[in-house]
């Protein structure tokens, strides 16, 4: 309907806090709304409610309890705070169970500081619960000697009135949520968006058959006609090097699943499902990981991962220098184990929802701080060279990230990592003699 008027309530959280938490506000939200719904004449309930929970720095006013938000004291002791089902990560097996191995590829575009849209249909609750969520896996708090640049921001719900907007947040990367299908015509805007209309149904929990699809944004090289410039969406998936990972994440799904009364009946009404299992166990049983857990679940790095799907890309033709890694000739244990705040939830025993979460969160940090780990010490060991010398990384050394040789993916994840680290540039060689060495086993 054209011509109707829409109102919106909002809080504006104080930037003072060390996490701001908005959605510990929905519930008194919601309840304003359906009291202004019931008497829509009496505006003076939003005068009510803004005195009660103003914050008045620098005063001794009281202050309601919800409208500050405190000091974070780690994931456990929040998401104990806040019993509610308001809060983004208690639906985030659900969230990783919809989205399969595919939760890895934006993953990787979140840490690697990307542009990440998410396109819905409304009700945007489940989107933004996704978006906060991926943001949430992705932190890097506490896990990396270095600052890195600053992380993607979560922005919420856009129209297309924030396009202009979004380009000062293109330097650090975003997530956002839209309802406005013109943004799936307009792919130079971010680098991949995932379409949850395709598995709306079963974020609803009414049906578990369809993944949501994936795509990245590409430029055709040299193509520059027509009104988009030659820019299209890919469709994509994971990588075989995610399985790993993937695995991990599975089995405490699985035991998550059986806890609450055995494993859901699943449908197989989307051929990508069958596709996806059967790309699963085949790179399992390549990689040696067979009813394996992950190795950096475990304290140990990742072992040397077999090759990724890859998305065709062009030789790059920059200026080659020496390769600074050629000491990482094979993958190495994890010389530190990250400190996840809140305490380990891999403990024996009946868990609770909360913990299967912290330990979701758990798998997810320990492999940033594996990934994060060897880039310190790639980037470290070419001290020896120029400030604007590139660093140039051969197939064969994606080994030591537990990365695909020949995945495209993975090649500009890790320069993706490379550039939020801000030390200097560097780039995985991918000519043709690179990738038939790697073949063949060569060199």
């Amino acid at each position: 309907m054209r011509g109707f008027r829409l109102e919106s309530l909002g809080i504006v959280v104080s930037p003072a806090s060390t996490r701001p938490r908005p959605w510990r506000h929905i519930k008194a939200l919601k309840r304003l709304a359906d009291l202004l719904d019931e008497t829509p004449e009496n505006w003076g309930i939003l005068d009510d409610f803004f005195e009660r929970c103003q914050y008045v720095p620098a005063k001794t006013k009281a202050v309601d309890a919800g409208a500050v938000d405190s000091d974070w004291d780690g994931w456990q002791e929040e998401l104990n705070k806040d019993p509610s089902f308001n809060h983004p990560l208690l639906h985030l097996p659900h969230l990783l169970r919809i989205l399969g191995p595919s939760s890895l590829t934006l993953y990787k575009h979140v840490l690697g500081g990307r542009r990440v849209l998410i396109y819905t249909h409304p009700a945007v609750e489940p989107a933004c619960m996704l978006a906060q969520g991926l943001a949430d896996l992705s932190d890097v708090s506490g896990l990396y000697p270095r600052t890195l640049a600053r992380s993607p921001k979560v922005l919420g719900m856009i129209t297309l009135h924030d396009i202009d907007g979004l380009k000062s947040y293109s330097s650090s990367g975003w997530i956002a949520c839209t309802t406005d299908k013109i943004f799936l015509e307009k792919p130079w805007l971010y680098d991949i968006v995932i379409d949850l209309t395709t598995g709306l149904e079963q974020i609803q929990m009414l049906n578990r058959g369809t993944r949501p699809a994936l795509y990245l944004s590409r430029q055709a090289s040299g193509s520059k006609k027509g009104s988009n410039g030659g820019w299209s969406l890919v469709s994509v998936r994971f990588t075989w090097s995610d399985i790993r990972l993937w695995n991990e994440v599975e089995k405490v799904l699985r035991e998550d699943e059986l806890e609450q009364g055995g494993a859901r009946n699943m449908k197989w009404a989307d051929p990508w499902r069958i596709y996806e299992d059967a790309c699963v166990l085949c790179a399992s049983l390549m990689s040696g990981n067979w009813r394996a857990v992950s190795a950096c679940a475990s304290g140990e790095g990742p072992t040397n991962q077999r090759d990724g799907f890859d998305v065709e890309g062009e030789e790059l033709s920059e200026e080659m220098t020496d390769d600074p890694t050629a000491k990482i000739s094979e993958p190495r244990m994890l010389s530190r184990t990250p400190t996840i705040r809140g305490g380990s939830a891999l403990a024996s025993g009946t868990r609770t929802h909360t913990a299967v979460i912290v330990a979701l969160l758990e798998i997810f940090h320990r492999h940033t701080a594996f990934l994060l780990s060897v880039l310190d010490e790639v980037l470290s060991g070419s001290s020896g060279l120029q400030p604007r010398t590139t660093i140039i990384l051969s197939p064969k050394r994606m080994a030591a990230f537990g990365l695909g040789s020949l995945s495209e993916l993975d090649a500009l994840f890790i320069e993706w990592l490379a550039a939020r680290d801000g030390r200097r540039q560097l780039v995985v060689r991918r000519g043709w003699k690179d990738l038939v060495s790697v073949v063949f086993g060569l060199g």
